[in-house]
C-alpha cells in the first residue's frame, strides 16, 4: 500500500511538486468540463449599468478593457489560473469612447464582438448559447453637430477658393455659431441651407448657375430628426456641387467635407413594425377596396436592429409603392375562361340552332394571367364575330344573321385596360345574342355567370401618394426618411375616398414619426401627471394649489417638449412658495437647473430634476399639513441616448453572466499550504 500523505508529513520537497500536479489536472478539467461551465475562473463583474451620456461612454471604456483582458486569459498548464482553453485572438475590441458618438460605435462593436466570443472555436470548455446580448444597436445625433460645423468651415472656404469660381461669392456668407448642442445644430444646419441655396444662384460667381445639385430635405429643420437630414442632404450636394465643371472655372478639390453623414435611431424601429402591421391588415380590410390586393404581401421579418429596420422598411416601401397602383388579374382571368366555355358550348347546343357551328370554335390556351387572358379574349371576339354570320355548309346557323349584338370595344386587345373592356363588351354582347329568339329557334340559358371585372383594386389607382423618399434605404438617416415617407404617404392614401369605395380608417399608423426623445416625452407626462394631482391632493395642503397650472401642449417633438418641461418647472417654482398653500414656503427643493431649457439636452437634465426635488417637495412635512404619498413620479429618468443606456444594460447583465460561469474548485497557491 503506498504512503499517504498529509501536510503535516510531506516534505519540503514535497509541498511544491504536489501543488503543481495538484494545478496541472486541474487545468485539464477545463477542457473536459460540459454543460454550462465556461470558465476555469471568475472574473470581476462589469460596473453599474449607465444612466446618461457621461456614464455611457464610461461604461463603453471599462466593457472594453474589461473584456479585452477576459478574452486574452488562458489557463495556465503549470498554475491553474486563467480563464479559457485558449486566448480569443479574433475578437478583441478596439476603439476609444470619447463621446457618446465614439460610445456608441464602441458598444455596438463590443456586443458583435462578445456575441462571436461566446462561440468562438476552441476558446470555452462548453460554447455559451445563453448569454446573448440582443438589445438593439445605439447611435447618437451628436455626428449632425460635427457634420454641421465641418460644413461650415469647408463652404465658407470654397466661396472664395482661388480659380474655383468666376468672382468670389462674398454675399452668401455662412455665420451661424458653432453647433454644438440641438439649438446651435438647427440654427447652423438652416443658415448653411439658405446660403447655399443662395449661392448656386449668386449673380456672376458661376459660369452657370447651378441648377443640379438643390437640397430637398425640409427646411427650415425644427427637429433632431430633420437636423441629420438635411445636414446630410447639405453634405451630399455641396460634396457633388464643389466638384461641377460646368458651374465653375476649375473644380474645388480642397474643400472637402470630411466628416460622416450623421444618424440616429430611436422610434425607427417602432414606427418601422407597426407601418408593417397596419399596411398588411389594410391591403385585404373589408369594404375598402374593390378587390383585396393578395399580391403585395410585405414579408421581411421584425426591426430589431439597424439592418433588419433597413431590410423591413424598404420591403414596405416596395409593396406599398405596388399597391397604390395595383391591378387584379384574377377578375379577368375568370370572366374570360367563363365566356369561352359557354361560347363554345352554345354552338352546338341542342335545339338552339337551325344547324350546329362546328367551323368557329375557340381553341385559345386556358388563361391564367393577364397575358394569356388577352390572347384568349381577342380569339373569342374574332369567333364570335363569325359565328354571327355563319354558315353551316350551305345552311345558315342562325334563323337570321344576328346585325344587332356587336362587339364596339377595342380589338386586339393588347393591354390590360382593353382586355377588360373588351371582355365586359363580349359578356354583355354574348349574353344578348343567346338570349335573342330572332336567331335562335330558342333562348340559350346557358349565359355567363362570371362578374363583369374591373382590373384594379382601387376605384381608381392612387397616383398622388407615392413615396419619394430614397427606396431601397442604405443607412440609418435614409431609413429615418424612409420611414416617415411612408408613415405620410400611406395614411393619406388609406383615407382617400377617390380611391377606395370606402376610407380605411381601422388600419392607422399611431406611432409618431420616427425621433430620439421618447424618455423625455415619459418622464414628463408622469410628471404632469402627479403634479396636477399633488396641487390639489386632500389633506396635504393648507389650502390647494388652482394657480400654478401646466397649460403647455402635451409634447410631440423636441421644440415641444422644451416648451413643456419649461412650463412644468416654471409651475412646479411657482407652487413651491405660493401663498396660503404651505405651511411655510419650501426653500430647499428648488430647481437649479438650467431654466428655462433651451436644447434637448438641457431639458433632459431639467425634467430629471423635476422628478428628484417634486418627489422631495411632496414628502416635506415642514411645508406640507400632511406628506403626500399618492402622487409619485416613477418614469425612470430621461436620458437623451437612450438606446445606448438600454443596450449598456444588455452587455451587462450578459457579460457579468458569462464570467460567472467558472469551474467549483480554485487552484492551489503554495501560501495556502
Amino acid at each position: 500500500m503506498g504512503t499517504r500523505f498529509t501536510v503535516r508529513n510531506m516534505t519540503d520537497e514535497l509541498v511544491p511538486a504536489t501543488v503543481l500536479e495538484w494545478n496541472k489536472s486541474f487545468r485539464d478539467l477545463l477542457t473536459l468540463k460540459a454543460g454550462t461551465t465556461f470558465h476555469n475562473a471568475t472574473r470581476t463583474a462589469l460596473g453599474a449599468a449607465p444612466t446618461d451620456t457621461a456614464t455611457c461612454i464610461l461604461f463603453a471604456e471599462s466593457a472594453k478593457g474589461s473584456l479585452n483582458l477576459h478574452m486574452a486569459s488562458v489557463a495556465d498548464a503549470t498554475t491553474g489560473a486563467g480563464e479559457h482553453a485558449v486566448a480569443d485572438a479574433t475578437n478583441t475590441i478596439s476603439g476609444t469612447a470619447s463621446t457618446i458618438d465614439t460610445a456608441c460605435t464602441q458598444l455596438r462593436l463590443i456586443k458583435s464582438k462578445y456575441n462571436t466570443h461566446m462561440s468562438q472555436s476552441g476558446v470555452h470548455c462548453t460554447d455559451d448559447a445563453t448569454n446573448t446580448v440582443t438589445a438593439a444597436d445605439c447611435y447618437s445625433y451628436d455626428a449632425a453637430a460635427t457634420l454641421a460645423n465641418d460644413l461650415k468651415a469647408k463652404y465658407n472656404l470654397h466661396r472664395t477658393q482661388a480659380l474655383v469660381h468666376a468672382i468670389d461669392d462674398a454675399v452668401n456668407v455662412a455665420t451661424a455659431g458653432a453647433a454644438g448642442d440641438l439649438t446651435t445644430t438647427l440654427t447652423l444646419v438652416n443658415d448653411m441651407a439658405t446660403q447655399y441655396t443662395a449661392h448656386l444662384t449668386q449673380a456672376g460667381v458661376h459660369v452657370v448657375d447651378d441648377t443640379t445639385h438643390v437640397l430637398t430635405a425640409t427646411i427650415p429643420a425644427t427637429t433632431s430628426a430633420e437636423a441629420i437630414l438635411l445636414a446630410n442632404d447639405l453634405r451630399a450636394m455641396y460634396e457633388a456641387h464643389r466638384v461641377d465643371n460646368a458651374a465653375h472655372s476649375g473644380f474645388d478639390a480642397i474643400n472637402v467635407v470630411t466628416a460622416t453623414a450623421a444618424t440616429d435611431f430611436a422610434t425607427l424601429v417602432t414606427l418601422t413594425n407597426e407601418a408593417y402591421g397596419d399596411y398588411n391588415a389594410h391591403r385585404t380590410q373589408a369594404t375598402v377596396h374593390v378587390a383585396n390586393d393578395t399580391t403585395n404581401a410585405a414579408a421581411s421579418a421584425a426591426a430589431s436592429d439597424l439592418a433588419s429596420s433597413l431590410t423591413r422598411i424598404n420591403d414596405l416601401a416596395t409593396k406599398y409603392d405596388a399597391h397604390r397602383v395595383m391591378t387584379d388579374d384574377a377578375d379577368i382571368v375568370a370572366l374570360v375562361n367563363d365566356a369561352f366555355t359557354i361560347y363554345n358550348a352554345h354552338l352546338t347546343a341542342a335545339g338552339i340552332h337551325p344547324f350546329n357551328d362546328v367551323a368557329n370554335s375557340s381553341a385559345a390556351a386556358l388563361a391564367n394571367n393577364l397575358a394569356s387572358a388577352i390572347v384568349r379574349v381577342n380569339d373569342l371576339v374574332v369567333k364570335y364575330a363569325l359565328h354571327r354570320l355563319a354558315l353551316n355548309g350551305g345552311d345558315h346557323c342562325h334563323l337570321v344573321d344576328d346585325a344587332t349584338n356587336l362587339i364596339t370595344a377595342t380589338a386586339p386587345a393588347t393591354t390590360r385596360s382593353e382586355c377588360v373592356a373588351l371582355a365586359n363588351d363580349l359578356r354583355t354582347i354574348l349574353t344578348a345574342h343567346q338570349g335573342s329568339v330572332v336567331q335562335h329557334s330558342l333562348a340559350d340559358a346557358a349565359v355567363i355567370t362570371a362578374v363583369a371585372c374591373i382590373g384594379h383594386v382601387h376605384t381608381v389607382d392612387d397616383a398622388t401618394h407615392v413615396i419619394t423618399a430614397t427606396n431601397p434605404a442604405t443607412n440609418l438617416a435614409e431609413g429615418i426618411a424612409l420611414a416617415n415617407d411612408v408613415r405620410t404617404k400611406y395614411t393619406a392614401h388609406i383615407a382617400a375616398a377617390a380611391n377606395h369605395p370606402v376610407p380605411d380608417a381601422t388600419n392607422t399608423i399611431t406611432s409618431p414619426a420616427s425621433s430620439e426623445f421618447g424618455a423625455l416625452v415619459t418622464i414628463l407626462a408622469a410628471e404632469a401627471t402627479q403634479y396636477a394631482a399633488h396641487r390639489v391632493q386632500a389633506n396635504v395642503h393648507v389650502a390647494n394649489d388652482m394657480t400654478n397650472v401646466v397649460t403647455a401642449t402635451v409634447p410631440t417633438s423636441t421644440l415641444t417638449a422644451i416648451a413643456y418641461v419649461n412650463d412644468l418647472a416654471a409651475k412646479y417654482n411657482a407652487h413651491r412658495v405660493l401663498a396660503g398653500v404651505h405651511v411655510v414656503n419650501d426653500t430647499t427643493n428648488v430647481l437649479v437647473s438650467t431654466n428655462p431649457a433651451t436644447n434637448l439636452a438641457e431639458a433632459i437634465t431639467l425634467a430629471n430634476e423635476i422628478k428628484t426635488k417634486y418627489n422631495l417637495h411632496r414628502v416635506d412635512a415642514a411645508s406640507h399639513a400632511g406628506g403626500d404619498g399618492v402622487n409619485i413620479v416613477t418614469a425612470p429618468v430621461a436620458t437623451e441616448y437612450a438606446t445606448a443606456v438600454v443596450l449598456s444594460a444588455d452587455i451587462r447583465t450578459q457579460v457579468n453572466a458569462h464570467y460567472a460561469s467558472a469551474l467549483a474548485q480554485s487552484p492551489i497557491l503554495i501560501g495556502d499550504c
